[in-house]
Formats: C-alpha cells, structure tokens, sequence
C-alpha cells in the first residue's frame, strides 16, 4: 500500500519596505516615495515560551522584525511542534506557527481599532467643526466595513479549524491545534466588541451634526436680529430725512434743521418700540396702571359707601 504523503504550500505576505508608490503609479521613478514604517506599538508579542535564564537567548526574536517568512523560519529553528512528524507531516503541524503569527497580528489589529474608536470620543472642552465630525463619519463607516470583513473572515478561519478537528485530527494535533482555536476565538470575541462601540460612536457623531448646525443657525439668527435692529433704526431716520429735505429751510446749516431731530428722534423710538417691543417693561407698565385703576376704583368705592352712611345718619 502507497504512503500517503502530505504536501503543502504556505503563502506569507513579502516585508513591507520604505519605497512605495502614488495610487496608479506603480514602479514608476517619478512618483516614488521613500517613507520610514514603525509597528504600532512595536511588533506583536511573542507568543512562545521564553528560554530558561540558563539557555540561550539569542535565538528570540528581535523587535525589528518585518517579515513574516523571517517569523516563520525563527520559530520553527526554536522549536519545533510536537504533532509534526518529519516522516508524514500534516497540514495542521505546518501551519501551527503561521495560524499562532496570524492571531497576534489580529490582537495587533485589534489594538489598533480601539485606539481609533477613543479618537471619535469628544468631552465637553472640545468644539468640532462641521468638517472634523463629516470627516470622523466617512472613517467611522469604513471602520464599520472592515470590522464586518475581519468578522467574516476569522468565523472562515474557525469553520475550516473546527471541521478539521471533527474529521481526521490526530490526538496530539488536536492538543496542538486547540490553543490557537481558543485564540481565534477571543480574537473575534474582541472585535465584535470594538464593532458594537463602533455602532454606539456613529449615532453620537450624527447627532452632532445635528447640534453644530443649530449652532450655526442660532449664530444666523442673531447676525438677522442685528441687522433688523439696524434697519429700525436707520429706516426712520432715513424716512424723516427724504421728507424734510423737500423743504430747503430744514437743510443742515438752516435755522429751522432741529425740526428734523425732534420729528427724526420720536418716530425712531415709537418705530422700535412697535417692532420689538419691551416685553417685560410693557407688562411692569401694565401692571402698574391696572393697579393704578384698581386703587382709584376701591378709592371711589370707599368714597361713596362713606358718604352713603353719612347721609343714613343724619336721616
């Protein structure tokens, strides 16, 4: 009977360099750019058990580290899994480590939403401006997008693992493989989380939208009451000044020019006071001569019954 021999291809991303090229662009010499790339927060923790203080440390790897293929080579040269078998490897046993790689570069990813999500949190001292929140939208619906592609693609993940370990995993792959199901898990776990925050932030960052547009309209509507004040004012003086000057005795420099200031002066104040009326001084001056009236009333009143008495005592 043949042996069955398991053959496997693993494809890793190539490093990320520091030369990169405009959008349309590609491989051309005069849109090139040249830009230094740092790790958020550094590289991904490493997920092995460190070496003894006795052993030799030279083989962990460093924080420069770009390439996934340089992770994979490290971690098979310090240690290798114990469900491979050199003789009849699975597939399972040789993508342990870049599956175990893939994890920490989501737990990576995962920082990185919750870092943008705290970037969408206004207080009290901040006022945003109407192209800060539209622009705070457009990234917070993207962010939308690929917390609902990463979702789908870590179930793909745990669907393909957990149907695996249904069929034909051996007992030691099954102990192998069942950490890095576990990490999968969280993993998800934690970007469903980051997502529903997500959904929690945009209705907020819309209904400022909605509270700077009333600003705005509130600060439209003062500028208009301004500007109605002034028209109050000089349409009057305006009106009185084309009316005298039909008459050339009430030109400045004539003896008769103080008519117009004490026609102008009257008609202005009786003119604002018609427009915008002073609404707790008309009603202070209402109540003043209501009261005024109710006191001459009861004074009346009191009159008459007094001299009714004195006339029913001396009958």
């Amino acid at each position: 009977m043949p042996k069955l021999i398991t053959q496997a291809l693993i494809l890793v991303d190539p490093p990320l360099g520091p030369v990169h090229f405009q959008h349309g662009h590609k491989d051309s010499e005069a849109h090139k750019v040249r830009l230094e790339i740092q790790p958020f927060l550094g590289p991904y923790e490493d997920f092995t058990d460190p070496p003894k203080f006795s052993e030799d440390w030279s083989s962990l790897l460093d924080n420069s580290r770009r390439s996934v293929f340089e992770d994979i080579i490290g971690y098979w040269e310090r240690n290798t899994p114990d469900a491979f078998n050199p003789d009849d490897p699975t597939l399972q046993s040789l993508a342990y480590y870049p599956l175990r790689i893939v994890a920490a570069e989501w737990v990576k990813y995962v920082e990185v939403m919750q870092h943008c999500i705290k970037l969408y949190q206004y207080d009290d001292k901040q006022a945003p401006t109407l192209d800060k929140i539209n622009h705070d939208i457009r990234e917070l619906q993207g962010w939308r997008l690929r917390s609902l592609n990463s979702q789908h693609k870590l179930q793909t993940v745990l669907r393909k693992l957990k149907t695996h370990q249904e069929i034909q995993w051996h007992p030691k792959t099954d102990e192998l493989m069942q950490p890095v199901i576990e990490d999968y898990e969280v993993v998800l776990e934690n970007i469903k989380a980051a997502a529903m925050r997500l959904e929690n932030t945009l209705p907020v960052v819309t209904s400022l939208v909605q509270i700077v547009d009333a600003r705005q309209s509130f600060a439209e509507t003062a500028n208009i009451s301004r500007l109605t004040i002034l028209a109050l004012v000089f349409i009057p003086l305006s009106y009185v000044s084309s009316l005298f000057s039909m008459n050339p005795s009430n030109m400045p420099g004539s003896p008769y020019f103080w008519v117009y200031f004490a026609v102008a002066i009257p008609v202005t104040l009786f003119v604002v006071a018609v427009a915008r009326p002073p609404t707790a001084l008309t009603y202070k001056v209402a109540s003043w001569v209501r009261d005024l009236f109710a006191r001459k009333r009861d004074h009346t009143s009191t009159r008459k019954e007094k001299s009714r008495l004195d006339s029913h005592s001396d009958a």
